[in-house]
């Protein structure tokens, strides 16, 4: 029997997981992860994917990420097949370390994106690996906190910018609050879940559309700051953005990433 075809967009956002088979683990030792954490970047370089959150557990990983050019499916092979080739030829392992490709689930951004990454670095604490996020060495918590320095392909702009425009400290500061007050919350993916069953089962509401794009490109004078406004509001994605200024998305991604943080 064939495989489901996964569904990818431009400009989607994808909660991924993968664990690994009969939930064995998948990290030996911190070199695996660190071997892991290279390769997550080598895939995000790859194939353009913005990495908005990760954490590494013991047998699983979890992953926000944005996918401008649509291809989570590429992504997501080349992460999972370069790292279990290598952790099968260091352990001298045969079959299957994976219990399947991964497990993605659609989020909107503007819903369920913040909270999504404050669930996903929590994971440790939930697990009783650590007491709390800032102590776990495996995710992005530590980086978005200013403790380690941020990878080139941990995009902690927009999970920063939910916190207000004020001086970089005080937004940390906020969103280290916001992920301790996330302990012991749920799944926060669970009621979309239950709403995408019942829309199912009714005719879908109009949803109320965003400011013009134009609009942007008039109340900024800078065009590369309007761009990153009209990134970091939700309402439109990077290859939106570049057909906008006739620039192509990995051209314009690159540009938004060297923009220091707006004041």
């Amino acid at each position: 029997m064939s495989r489901p075809l996964r569904t990818q967009a431009c400009g989607a956002i994808y909660h991924v997981t993968a664990r690994g088979v009969r939930r064995s683990t998948i990290y030996v030792d911190s070199n695996d992860y660190r071997v892991w954490l290279g390769i997550l970047g080598e895939a995000a370089a790859r194939f353009q994917l913005i990495i908005h959150a990760y954490c590494q557990m013991p047998n699983h990983f979890h992953l926000a990420v944005e996918t401008p050019l649509g291809n989570i499916a590429a992504g997501m092979r080349y992460l999972n097949g370069k790292y279990f080739q290598y952790f099968n030829r260091k352990y001298r392992h045969l079959g299957y370390v994976s219990q399947s490709r991964y497990h993605s689930e659609l989020v909107r951004r503007e819903e369920y994106l913040l909270e999504l990454a404050r669930y996903i670095v929590l994971n440790p604490v939930r697990a009783e690996l650590a007491a709390a996020a800032a102590s776990w060495e495996w995710s992005s918590h530590r980086a978005m906190l200013g403790l380690v320095s941020t990878p080139d392909w941990l995009h902690a702009d927009w999970v920063l910018s939910q916190f207000g425009n004020g001086s970089g400290d005080r937004r940390v500061d906020a969103y280290a609050e916001f992920v301790e007050q996330g302990r012991g919350l749920p799944d926060p993916l669970a009621p979309a879940r239950a709403a995408a069953k019942a829309a199912r089962r009714r005719p879908a509401a109009a949803s109320p559309q965003p400011e013009p794009i134009e609009h942007y490109f008039a109340r900024f004078t800078s065009w590369q700051e309007a761009a990153l406004r009209a990134y970091l509001s939700s309402s439109y994605s990077i290859r939106a953005i570049a057909s906008y200024l006739h620039l192509s998305p990995r051209t314009l991604m690159r540009l938004l990433r060297r923009l220091r943080k707006l004041p």
